[in-house]
């Protein structure tokens, strides 16, 4: 017997529970799925995980992204792009079940928390398996290039256009790196001066511990 309020509170939209999902709307009548849709939209559980447990590199990173990145509880454009990526919460544009973010969905910020807890978990994860010396770095450091990443992707290291910050990560040239995470700051457009006061925070927080926003 197919339990609905368990079906429904435990939904997240992940890949394997969307498969599922597929397979029982074939086997409910019209009256189980309302029923479910109901329960569904009751408990709030549109895609809202359970946040993982995150480290002291993301717990000070989180400070400086929620400040950067702003909230928002409806979908905007990107910045610079006038179109994507699309952005909701604090700078989501993929929720953890994998879709893009649309114009026109909205979230509350309980959820928008647990989206950017999710990725930067997630990004923590990727830096330390590309970065050689992650494992070297102070917390603070960590945090800071948590930040950057959060903002210009997980997978800058090693990738084109970030061979000066690459090499001096690799290289575990620390004094030179402030400086230059200032070069990744768009020239010339219109996000300018919002990415040199971020770059700034970020090499200030790697560099000492602190960052003014």
């Amino acid at each position: 017997m197919i339990n609905l309020r368990s079906a429904a509170v435990h939904h997240r939209e992940l890949p394997h529970q969307n498969a599922a999902w597929q397979w029982l709307q074939e086997q409910l009548t019209k009256a189980e799925l309302a029923e479910f849709a109901e329960i569904y939209r009751a408990t709030g559980s549109g895609a809202l995980p359970t946040p993982p447990p995150c480290s002291n590199a993301v717990e000070l990173a989180l400070p400086m992204i929620r400040y950067f990145e702003g909230f928002s509880d409806i979908a905007y454009v990107d910045p610079l792009s006038g179109g994507e990526p699309i952005t909701i919460g604090y700078g989501t544009t993929v929720f953890p079940c994998g879709r893009p973010v649309r114009m026109g969905d909205r979230v509350t910020r309980e959820q928008a928390e647990s989206y950017l807890r999710w990725y930067a978990d997630r990004c923590e994860a990727v830096q330390r398996d590309r970065i050689p010396t992650w494992g070297k770095m102070t917390a603070n450091q960590q945090a800071a290039i948590l930040g950057f990443a959060f903002n210009l992707g997980a997978n800058f290291f090693d990738s084109h256009g970030f061979a000066t910050l690459t090499r001096n990560l690799r290289e575990a040239n620390w004094g030179a790196v402030p400086e230059t995470l200032l070069l990744y700051r768009n020239p010339g457009s219109s996000v300018e001066e919002g990415l040199r006061r971020r770059r700034a925070a970020e090499g200030e927080l790697f560099a000492t511990g602190r960052w003014q926003s």
